[in-house]
């Protein structure tokens, strides 16, 4: 849910689900980025979406270490280095202080569409905790240093 009061994010009230933000990664956006964001009161919802024939959760290396796609590292690095999140951020500036300080939960969201059928999508959440050196990367990429 994106309340327009609280958030400048494009979006829509839709009952209880997370609202996708607009401008913020997607399909094919590339290395750095994250695939989707959303956000509803309480809780950051980033998400890693695998279909087709990459329909499965592969390794990435974060600081010289593999890790898999959606863990916390994974996370963390990828919104420390999605330009396009940290402008969100700069534009709610209050969101991220509440991300930072643990008022806001960050979620790992993993969706996996294996065909093109929507009733066959494999789809998990997770709450996570981003690393304090992540934090500080991504405030310093939000402050532009």
């Amino acid at each position: 849910m994106f309340h327009v009061k609280h958030c400048r994010w494009r979006g829509r009230c839709s009952g209880c689900r997370v609202g996708l933000a607009g401008g913020v990664g997607g399909p094919g956006t590339g290395s750095g980025r994250v695939d989707a964001i959303g956000y509803r009161p309480g809780e950051l919802h980033v998400g890693e979406c695998k279909g087709g024939t990459s329909a499965k959760i592969g390794t990435y290396e974060v600081d010289g270490v593999k890790v898999e796609q959606g863990s916390a590292a994974y996370v963390g690095d990828r919104l420390a280095t999605d330009v396009d999140f940290h402008q969100k951020m700069r534009e709610n500036p209050e969101l991220w202080e509440a991300i930072k300080d643990g008022r806001i939960t960050v979620h790992s969201d993993i969706a996996i569409a294996r065909s093109g059928n929507a009733g066959k999508i494999d789809f998990k959440t997770v709450p996570i905790e981003l690393d304090p050196a992540h934090i500080a990367r991504i405030d310093q990429a939000i402050k532009g240093y």
